[in-house]
């Protein structure tokens, strides 16, 4: 952290020509800019600065790789991965089931994703950078939060009656459980907590863009699950785990856009929603999956003996990115390193919980979608259950079960679907 603070960036153009600092803070803004100059410009000008301290940068994360495989040892552990997994009592297995069944699909789902960027954006080449631009930046439409409630409480309406009074009473502006718009003093971003005993607080900055409706969605996923998990359970086992702590928000996130996808009656907002979906699981799972690869990798240099330097790091990295992005993408030398941009990796085996909590949630989706026979109960079952048993044994009994690869697989399967539908709509 102290050595980000006294990095220093080489200043940028802007949007508007306007000299601009990139720093880890604004980097992701940056790289996500509709002119593809600044975002080019500011890719290379973040990973040209972490490429000279690429030295301090390897030896920091190496130290904390090597302090996990030491306690894996000295505890009697086959590997510092099963020792991290062991606390939430996940099974190796899980893990590498994650990365496989992602690798497998991956012809059929990111590679194909990005030869379908790469024309539709009529590049020669397709870079880094060009991952994070808008695909559709001329999409403009404005939600007021009353609009952005009311669709939430359509896309939610096969949840049942009782789940709809908690969640619109909530949503309301004048109920003590949310903040909605920006104000004086007043931080970004959104949030939402809750201490046992009072109702949820959701933190919004709301604006009126389709992404914010989406924003209203997710924290107000985070508020029925700790208002139920309260609601059934003590206060010692009222917390959900972090590895279930995103399930509920972002089920929230994709009744909504199947919703919206079912009631829009534009080509191009189709086309907006449809690549949302996939962007969800790029860089939700495959991306998250592909960081969890890197780390499985890492670990494993440093237990066989290997020594992992700014070098040997990158060559890892490399090799990764080639495999994930495929034949199309056009790899630079710098790319490799963009380890030393993830502080979840000193976190020991942290990202791939990204990845499973978004799976779960598209299966709790497409279940409830579809009007299986158990699947509302099966999902309200798992929001009641907090903290009271181990995570996996809380989404077994909820009907998901990640020690086969069929979670993982059926959502390739969606991302494949997803891209058949724009392919379709685009000719």
């Amino acid at each position: 952290n102290s050595l980000a603070q006294e990095m220093s960036f080489p200043k940028i153009k802007d949007e508007d020509g306007k000299d601009a600092a990139v720093n880890f803070a604004t980097f992701g803004t940056f790289r996500g800019s509709s002119n593809r100059e600044v975002a080019k410009a500011a890719t290379q000008a973040f990973f040209s600065t972490l490429l000279k301290f690429k030295n301090t940068l390897a030896s920091s994360l190496a130290t904390s790789v090597k302090g996990a495989v030491f306690e894996a040892k000295v505890r009697g552990y086959r590997s510092s991965l099963e020792q991290s997994l062991d606390a939430d009592n996940v099974p190796v297995e899980v893990y590498t089931n994650l990365i496989k069944t992602t690798e497998k699909n991956l012809p059929k789902t990111l590679h194909r994703y990005v030869r379908l960027r790469k024309k539709l954006m009529k590049l020669d080449e397709i870079h880094y950078y060009d991952m994070y631009s808008p695909l559709f930046p001329d999409f403009q439409k404005a939600y007021t939060y009353d609009e952005a409630t009311n669709l939430i409480s359509d896309a939610l309406r096969p949840m049942g009656q009782d789940y709809l009074t908690i969640l619109n009473m909530g949503m309301e502006p004048g109920s003590g459980w949310t903040d909605v718009y920006p104000n004086k003093g007043k931080k970004g971003g959104a949030y939402c907590n809750a201490a046992y005993g009072t109702h949820p607080y959701v933190f919004l900055n709301h604006m009126n863009t389709l992404d914010d409706i989406f924003t209203v969605a997710h924290e107000f996923g985070h508020a029925m699950h700790f208002f139920l998990s309260h609601q059934k359970q003590p206060y010692p086992t009222s917390e959900a785990p972090i590895f279930l702590a995103e399930i509920a928000s972002t089920f929230h996130e994709e009744m909504l856009l199947s919703y919206l996808l079912k009631e829009t009656t534009t080509k191009e907002e189709k086309l907006v929603l449809l690549n949302k979906r996939i962007q969800n699981i790029r860089l939700t799972i495959t991306r998250q999956t592909m960081f969890a690869d890197f780390e499985m990798q890492m670990h494993a240099e440093v237990e066989k003996g290997g020594a992992l330097t700014a070098a040997r790091m990158s060559e890892i990295y490399a090799g990764i990115v080639k495999k994930y992005f495929g034949p199309d993408f056009t790899f630079d030398e710098h790319d490799a390193i963009e380890w030393a941009y993830i502080p979840h990796f000193y976190y020991n085996f942290y990202v791939y919980k990204y990845s499973t909590g978004l799976m779960s949630a598209i299966v709790f989706s497409q279940r409830v979608l579809e009007g299986k026979p158990g699947a509302l109960a099966q999902y309200k079952n798992f929001l009641s259950s907090g903290g009271s048993d181990y995570p996996l044994n809380i989404l077994m009994k909820s009907g998901i079960d990640f020690t086969s690869p069929e979670i993982v697989q059926s959502t390739y399967d969606l991302f494949e679907r997803t891209l058949d539908e724009m392919e379709a709509l685009l000719k």
